[in-house]
């Protein structure tokens, strides 16, 4: 099988061809339709994020199942439905937990002390097969396309977010950075009935966001200078905001939040950056204001679910905007770290 592999950070990816994968008891080998790019995908290339090496990146996975191994009834019904029902078409969970700790126990794996990623600790889905855990398979609805690899990682990790404050139909939020996970986050949003600010510093991404039903957009343009966008924020919308989804995660964006929110507001932190930290958090305003500031990190397989039925069901148009081919994986990576790409791009073996 053709797989694009990382030797050394920073260098490109390098193709060729690997033996097909060999599944164990408990393993399904899924081919490869659709894997989606993260901007995790950057960390990962440029060993940000450290990951043993050589490795097969790509960690959003839509796909077919090929064959499988079950090691029990419930394995072999898992199998035996996707078969059936869903035409062998598959997305893939990314997170291997232990299935022992406490937090697998209770359903969410990403938060697993001994977790594997696909993609990132075990080989994924930039290859044109992949084996996986049978248990990671989640059936993708005849009624979605392969596009829906974006909800294996996107999707899950801002409904996750969502989900983790109150909701407030007709209140304001804040957007910050609309790669994928903001580009969803926008259709999101717009589907719970908020009223939607976006944020970038690139033109493109926000006529993008317009385009996905961005009630206000606003330009980033003095990164020294946070007040002054803030300021121009609530002139233009008469009122403070309820929640701050930031996407970026520096300390421009910290100073921006402070300056908009109102009073018992959420931060909902999803971007991040292993050199910034929360430095221009007012203590005083915090407590004053009584805001939340939550971190989310991925989500669980049943958050996966969750946003599959309802994106199946409400027929949301997921924001993939080109599709490259596996050999183009070099242009795909180089495209997102300038920030040329729109909502999200994939690679296809096909």
């Amino acid at each position: 099988m053709k797989a694009a592999v990382l030797y050394k950070p920073g260098k490109p990816l390098v193709l060729e061809e690997r033996n097909i994968p060999k599944i164990e008891k408990g393993e399904a080998l899924v081919r490869v339709v659709r894997t989606c790019l993260c901007g995790t995908d950057l960390k990962i290339w440029d060993g940000t994020i450290n990951t043993p090496l050589p490795l097969v990146p790509g960690h959003e996975v839509a796909g077919k199942i090929v064959d499988a191994v079950p090691a029990n009834d419930h394995e072999k019904e898992i199998i035996e439905t996707i078969k059936k029902e869903y035409n062998e078409n598959v997305l893939i969970y990314m997170y291997i937990g232990c299935n022992q700790c406490y937090y697998c126990r209770s359903g969410e794996k990403q938060l697993c002390p001994r977790v594997k990623r696909i993609g990132f600790d075990v080989d994924g889905g930039f290859a044109e097969y992949i084996k996986v855990p049978i248990i990671n398979l989640v059936p993708l609805p005849n009624s979605l396309d392969y596009d829906a690899a974006i909800l294996a990682d996107a999707g899950e990790t801002v409904y996750r977010a969502f989900k983790k404050m109150p909701q407030r139909p007709g209140a304001t939020i804040v957007i910050m950075g609309t790669g994928g996970l903001g580009s969803f986050a926008i259709l999101l949003a717009k589907l719970l009935g908020y009223q939607v600010v976006t944020i970038d510093v690139i033109d493109e991404k926000l006529l993008y966001a317009k385009e996905l039903g961005s009630d206000y957009i606003f330009k980033a343009q003095d990164k020294e200078n946070a007040v002054v966008l803030a300021d121009e924020i609530l002139r233009t919308i008469g009122e403070r905001v309820y929640a701050f989804i930031d996407f970026v995660g520096n300390a421009y964006s910290q100073e921006v939040a402070m300056n908009v929110l109102d009073k018992k507001g959420y931060i909902l932190q999803i971007g991040y950056s292993s050199k910034e930290t929360y430095n221009r958090i007012s203590i005083q305003k915090l407590v004053w204001n009584e805001y939340n500031i939550l971190g989310s990190v991925g989500g669980s397989i049943n958050d996966l679910y969750e946003v599959i039925n309802l994106v199946s069901k409400r027929k949301i148009k997921l924001p993939v905007s080109k599709i490259f081919k596996l050999d183009e994986i070099n242009i795909a990576l180089q495209t997102l770290k300038e920030g040329k790409a729109l909502g999200r791009i994939c690679v296809s073996p096909e």
